[in-house]
């Protein structure tokens, strides 16, 4: 279990200061940036998520 441990807190450290895409790599729109904030093992993450507002609209339709 202490790997599996190691390799969340490596991945959310990594994630906090990763590189922000400025494009989508599908259809080359601009990237919008969420911050997100993460909790795991008695420690915090502000990781701002990549979010390309063409490939992932926020107005998906309920009605499905």
């Amino acid at each position: 279990m202490s790997n599996l441990r190691e390799t969340i807190v490596a991945f959310l450290d990594s994630a906090s200061v990763a590189v922000e895409p400025v494009f989508c790599k599908i259809c080359g729109s601009p990237m919008e940036h969420r911050n997100s904030v993460f909790f795991f093992g008695g420690r915090t993450w502000e990781v701002r998520l990549p979010i390309c507002p063409k490939c992932n609209p926020a107005d998906i339709s309920q009605d499905a």
